[in-house]
């Protein structure tokens, strides 16, 4: 089973993430994950290995989008 996390922010050499699931924040040290991760990069757990869930990264932003969307439009 894979675990979906979000880099909420990058302190030093860490990446502080949040467990989607749970919504634990946890912190991984960068040398662990894929060289190019930054805020909000989506990240996918499995086999011990960590990766960038770019389908689910899609799904996210396009969701806050609509959010966004819907706030600024007029009645």
């Amino acid at each position: 089973m894979s675990k979906i996390l979000v880099v909420d922010r990058i302190e030093n050499n860490i990446a502080v993430c949040e467990n989607r699931k749970s919504k634990k924040m946890i912190e991984i040290e960068l040398s662990k994950l894929p060289q190019n991760v930054k805020e909000g990069t989506v990240l996918k757990y499995k086999r011990g290995k960590f990766s960038i869930d770019s389908e689910k990264q899609k799904e996210i932003e396009e969701r806050i989008q609509e959010k966004m969307n819907s706030i600024w439009e007029d009645d």
